[in-house]
């Protein structure tokens, strides 16, 4: 009998060391949520910085605080533990429960969240280097009478320089091939929902892979993942980030298999992925997880992959030299030169403000994910090094290395629901939060309920929140846009200084088929509307018609009108006529 006491005293002893150790991580949790809010919110004042911080994140933020309070406090009373019990057949339900869902949700959200439009530029070039893969092509031609005026097209992040009639994204055409492949067969803007659903697929699956017949951690890990509102909201776009994690999780499911076939098919995988956008971000998810092949003396196939992937990078830096490919004369040299000075800028440059902007973008991201995301991922990073998994030790390193990354190199992400540098690690990041509770489980303090509640805030407040703040941005947009296309005139000329990001407003086709063409006032002459007003009927967008977007973000009438006056005035009488919002 005394025996028994003992052990009875002895799991007692235990669950009270475990329980305080584990209520010193949420503590730790909120202790660099503040410091990091703190180096946020003395960022230099950078218009979308300060708009993203406080009239999105800041009061998620606050309701993660509250939630880590209460649950240390829970977790310190050690309530009785509960975990479901989930049976292989139903992981099977949940989980193409959850992709249907998905699927559908960022569906629907495309159009009533997002207003079905191409919100920032480099959802706009996807679309655009879309329609020239289709047509043959990696670029676009500039006709008359646009030649004279191509600067005033809006040639942002496009390479336009080497020859004049020439137009081209800087970007890798991935992403854009993605679309144009799936358009092909479907309708369009089918493909961020589909890649987003695809992505909740290859993380079940390498959760499954990391913990067979484990059913529970399963359903948190599908539970952390599905619940990402970053997640959701770029499901619902054009952006090449949705590809992005689910090529990324894709790739280490197939990691995972440890099959010639599947290494073979991760090398191709990793291909498609180094090609979506920009060419450093799935090599550097990678990096950490294929080192483990060196840790475990595996030489073969670390040299097996060592060679595939100094291959991709050889065909990504060089394809556009590829015959068959029709690529006018030096835009291969100019694209490189721009996608290297792309990189390169801002890069290595140890700025204090990178700290600062970097903060922004981790608190961001937080923001935008299941709300217990990050004290389960303090958790299950210690419970990662103390396992000595290298697996589990490389998942960590992955997330950790972008974030040293993001403070050498150009932290400012513009545009973007979420941070999106660290989108392609979201699966990483429910994994390791998903070793975090299974640590918490066998330590007989997970309690099911409160994941649950934490769930259900997430679902009911934070993910609501964020997508009807997103709804808001993107509205004055979107709604002048669609008034644009409604407009029989020839060229539309909009007062692009008048607002923030209303250059975002200059959207044309690569054979600028599209009528009304878009031109940016700011790079236009007198003699310019003197040239166009012969071919045709023209209609300026002056800043008080932009009030809609200043109002947004609080901001007073643009000083631009004198500027609006001086390239009327060079207008012959009668040629441009005036928006009426």
């Amino acid at each position: 009998m005394s025996r028994v006491h003992e052990n009875l005293h002895e799991e007692a002893e235990r669950l009270k060391d475990d329980s305080v150790s584990f209520s010193h991580e949420i503590r730790l949790s909120y202790i660099i949520l503040a410091v990091i809010f703190l180096l946020a919110v003395t960022a230099p004042p950078v218009l979308l910085v300060q708009y993203f911080l406080y009239r999105q994140d800041l009061p998620v933020i606050t309701l993660i605080f509250g939630i880590l309070l209460l649950w240390r406090r829970r977790l310190l009373q050690r309530g009785k533990p509960s975990t479901p019990t989930v049976t292989p057949q139903l992981s099977w339900i949940i989980g193409a429960l959850a992709v249907l869902l998905v699927f559908a949700f960022c569906w629907a959200g495309r159009h009533l969240v997002m207003w079905d439009y191409p919100f920032s530029r480099d959802e706009q070039l996807a679309l655009f280097a879309s329609e020239t893969i289709s047509s043959g092509r990696l670029h676009g031609l500039i006709a008359e009478p646009w030649l004279s005026v191509r600067a005033a097209l809006n040639q942002t992040f496009m390479a336009t320089q080497t020859n004049a009639n020439v137009w081209a994204p800087v970007y890798l055409p991935g992403n854009a091939l993605l679309h144009m492949v799936v358009e092909k067969v479907g309708p369009a803007g089918l493909t961020g929902p589909l890649l987003c659903a695809a992505g909740v697929v290859a993380t079940w699956g390498v959760a499954r892979q990391l913990w067979p017949n484990q059913g529970d951690l399963h359903l948190v890990a599908l539970l952390l993942f599905v619940l990402s509102a970053q997640n959701l909201a770029l499901g619902m776009t054009s952006y090449a980030m949705s590809a992005h994690l689910t090529l990324n999780m894709s790739w280490l499911w197939l990691f995972l298999k440890n099959r010639p076939w599947s290494h073979t098919a991760a090398l191709l995988v990793g291909m498609l992925a180094t090609g979506l956008h920009q060419l450093p971000f799935h090599p550097l998810f990678a990096a950490p997880i294929l080192a483990t092949l060196l840790w475990d003396r595996r030489w073969a196939v670390a040299g097996f992959y060592l060679v595939g992937y100094a291959l991709i990078g050889l065909f990504w830096t060089h394809y556009l030299t590829l015959p068959g490919l029709a690529t006018p004369s030096g835009l291969a040299s100019e694209l490189g030169t721009q996608r290297a000075a792309s990189m390169a800028s801002g890069a290595f440059a140890l700025s204090l403000n990178y700290l600062h902007l970097t903060a922004a973008g981790i608190v961001r991201f937080f923001s935008w994910q299941h709300i217990l995301l990050l004290p389960l991922m303090i958790i299950g990073g210690r419970a990662a090094w103390q396992s000595r998994d290298p697996i589990q030790i490389a998942l960590v390193l992955s997330f950790l290395l972008m974030i040293v990354v993001r403070l050498l190199m150009r932290p400012y992400q513009g545009h973007g629901w979420g941070y999106r540098y660290f989108h392609g690690l979201i699966g990483v990041a429910c994994l390791t939060a998903t070793f975090g509770w299974a640590k918490l489980r066998d330590a007989g303090l997970a309690d099911w309920s409160q994941l649950r509640l934490a769930s259900l805030l997430t679902l009911g407040l934070v993910i609501p929140w964020l997508l009807f703040q997103a709804h808001l941005m993107v509205q004055p947009y979107a709604n002048l846009s669609k008034r644009f296309d409604e407009l029989h005139t020839m060229a539309l000329i909009i007062a692009d200084k008048g607002a923030p990001f209303a250059k975002d407003l200059v959207i044309n086709r690569p054979d600028l088929s599209n009528r009304p063409v878009r031109l940016m006032a700011s790079e236009l002459h007198g003699d310019d509307l003197t040239r166009l007003c012969q071919r045709g009927s023209l209609t300026y967008v002056s800043a008080s018609d932009l009030a809609g977007i200043n109002d947004l973000f609080g901001l007073a009438a643009s000083p631009s009108v004198e500027e609006d006056k001086r390239l009327l005035n060079h207008a012959p009488p009668g040629c441009v006529r005036a928006f009426s919002r």
